[in-house]
């Protein structure tokens, strides 16, 4: 959003998925606790953890490949920091290319203000990924897959 926001001449178009939300109140607790167990928690902790979570959710194929090339936890503070209280949809009037905003139905938390995203953003759509959450490309990568290859066409790209 901000290589967009910062080089327009770059592109033709642009894909946001799971980010349609201005993190300020408290939508920002989750994230801040997360950041707050990335700090306490060992590296080898939150490993397991998050190897338990995508085991549950992913079929192994999706899931093991993650897995096996691991996890970084270290950059979550310092993410979660740099995006608190910023004003995202201003960014995203300020970029002139098509856009599609590509969301995960049950991702309630990152897609909280799609529709003023919608509404800030020039040239914009917005597809809603049918029963996918955050991690909509991996739960339904076909569906994602296709949506991209769509507006990829529409953009005659």
């Amino acid at each position: 959003m901000e290589f967009a926001f910062k080089h327009p001449e770059k592109l033709c178009g642009l894909v946001l998925s799971g980010c349609s939300t201005n993190p300020r109140g408290a939508i920002t607790i989750p994230p801040r606790i997360g950041a707050f167990f990335t700090r306490i928690l060992s590296e080898r902790m939150l490993s397991s953890l998050n190897r338990i979570i995508f085991r549950r959710i992913f079929a192994p194929e999706i899931a093991d490949p993650i897995i096996a090339d691991g996890f970084y936890f270290r950059a979550v503070p310092q993410i979660v920091s740099e995006i608190a209280g910023r004003n995202f949809s201003k960014m995203v009037s300020g970029i002139a290319v098509p856009i599609l905003f590509l969301n995960g139905e049950k991702d309630i938390i990152f897609r909280q203000d799609e529709l003023v995203f919608l509404a800030s953003a020039h040239n914009a759509k917005l597809e809603i990924i049918p029963g996918a959450n955050h991690l909509c490309s991996l739960q339904k990568p076909a569906v994602f897959n296709l949506a991209i290859e769509n507006f990829a066409a529409a953009l005659e790209w």
